[in-house]
């Protein structure tokens, strides 16, 4: 309450508030400042001039499962005469396993709620690669050749294998799982 904009923070009642507080504190604030896109990339984008507020943000998503990256970009401040550029922090939510998980659990008075609605009847899967591990295909490597799994027969069954035991790409948690079962199982 009060101050400017770019010196707002989450409350420390919040930050240490239960899951339903912060469920409700992370509605009323999405419901006035994000911006929910369900076409296209569905995404949703909340932004702020406020630093510490974004960090904030992000713990709390974090908190009820909800990875979002929060990124700096310049932008005229819309809200004044002046139209000065400013930075600004955007925290943006992308996946639709993270949208998903998102609207479970946040509600909205307003037309907003049609759009998350809407998200919860995504049907496409979608690979935002925020779930990283980095280093993990150096381990799949070696269980590859401790386990001497022939790499080219068990393409077809999981394409992450070959990927990852060739460091192609960073392993993510759930392709981890994917291929300590399959690792597991020959």
């Amino acid at each position: 309450v009060g101050g400017v904009s770019a010196d707002k923070v989450v409350p420390p009642q919040v930050l240490a508030g239960s899951d339903e507080v912060v469920r409700e504190f992370l509605s009323g604030l999405f419901e006035g400042d994000a911006y929910v896109r369900v076409e296209g990339m569905p995404h949703v984008e909340y932004m702020t001039a406020s630093r510490q507020l974004a960090d904030g943000v992000v713990t709390l998503l974090l908190r009820l499962g909800i990875f979002a990256l929060m990124r700096p970009k310049v932008r005229y401040a819309a809200n004044t005469r002046a139209r000065r550029r400013r930075t600004y922090y955007g925290v943006y939510i992308y996946g639709v396993e993270q949208l998903r998980r998102l609207a479970e659990q946040l509600r909205f008075a307003g037309r907003k709620q049609s759009r998350l609605d809407d998200i919860l009847q995504l049907q496409s899967s979608s690979n935002p690669n925020l779930d990283l591990v980095p280093g993990a295909t150096s381990l799949v490597r070696a269980a590859t050749v401790a386990g001497a799994l022939p790499i080219k027969p068990l393409r077809p069954l999981s394409p992450k294998l070959a990927a990852y035991s060739e460091r192609r790409c960073e392993a993510s948690r759930a392709g981890l799982l994917e291929i300590a079962g399959l690792v597991e199982r020959h």
